[in-house]
């Protein structure tokens, strides 16, 4: 081989790496960099109260970065430092609450300013905070934040040449009713034990992500409680009656529809429903019934229902926000 360590050597310098690597036969296919984990709390002092946001962005820059890996030379790289101040300076600058459109100001200004840059990939997570009620009234600037909670997701990608590309989302939102679901009429094979229910627990941790068309001209302070309404609205059914659940599959695409259906500035959804499994406890041991009152929760190992639903070309929707 070209290159070797020799006996008193232990390192290659910085020379020979390039070197090596320009004569080895081997290309970069893709690459790109960023700063993850970077954590925003935001407040807006209004006059009567406060408002408060708590973010963690992840930024993931593409573009002509090669050199970077191919010689000892910077001179394209941006430091992932300054990502991190970015996030900051935009949050100051600008009164946006919503993380698309945050997302959206970080992507705009390393595409317009950073020279190398062909694409920003912009990933945020919103934790949920709920204002404090004191003796039934809502506290000006006190907010409390009960376990993980269900989380708002959004994904921006802007590129040079094929413009805006935005996801909006939610994550581990925990859905269950009690009763109005069964499972029957199933395929059945020498190794199936499960039995057929018409009265079960429905239970799942639902992730959901949706395409935005036209993503620069959304209200997404409307658009997003609109779409997380919809899906619990088909989810639950009626607050008297609820709605029957014959299977997770068919609960997910009642629930994919109903946001198509109503939100026109959605383009496609998906949904990912593990099925969270409550198994009724047997109580004839101890001479008692259960009828359907005391289950134990199993986590593991659970199915996982999932889909993309999108609209039949040619279908257009008015808004009914």
């Amino acid at each position: 081989p070209r290159f070797k360590l020799s006996r008193h050597t232990s390192f290659f310098t910085i020379a020979d790496m390039a070197e090596a690597s320009s004569v080895l036969p081997v290309q970069i296919v893709s690459n790109a960099y960023g700063k993850s984990r970077v954590r925003l709390v935001r407040v807006f002092k209004k006059a009567d109260r406060h408002e408060m946001i708590d973010m963690t962005f992840e930024i993931q820059l593409q573009g002509d970065f090669d050199e970077a890996y191919l010689s000892s030379s910077n001179r394209t790289v941006l430091p992932t430092d300054t990502m991190k101040n970015t996030v900051y300076a935009i949050a100051k600058t600008y009164v946006d609450d919503q993380p698309e459109l945050l997302g959206m100001r970080l992507a705009r200004h390393f595409v317009s300013t950073v020279a190398p840059v062909k694409a920003a990939n912009i990933s945020v997570v919103q934790h949920s905070w709920h204002r404090l009620i004191v003796k039934g009234e809502p506290h000006a600037h006190a907010f409390s934040r009960e376990g993980s909670g269900s989380k708002r997701t959004a994904q921006i990608r802007l590129c040079k040449q094929s413009g805006w590309t935005v996801h909006g989302g939610i994550e581990d939102l925990l859905l269950l009713k009690t009763t109005m679901s069964g499972f029957e009429d199933y395929i059945r094979d020498p190794y199936t034990t499960l039995k057929e229910t018409k009265d079960r627990i429905l239970g799942t941790n639902m992730k959901a992500v949706w395409k935005y068309q036209n993503p620069e001209a959304i209200e997404y302070a409307s658009v997003f409680p609109a779409i997380r309404d919809a899906l619990i609205e088909a989810f639950a059914g009626p607050a008297h009656s609820g709605v029957y659940s014959p299977s997770v599959q068919f609960t997910l695409y009642q629930m994919a529809s109903r946001v198509l259906q109503r939100v026109p500035q959605v383009a496609e959804v998906s949904l990912r429903m593990p099925n969270l499994h409550c198994n009724l406890v047997s109580l004839a041991p101890f001479g008692m019934d259960n009828p359907n009152e005391v289950f134990v929760p199993i986590d593991e190992p659970h199915g996982t229902i999932q889909a993309t639903l999108t609209r039949t070309k040619g279908t257009a929707l008015a808004s009914r926000l």
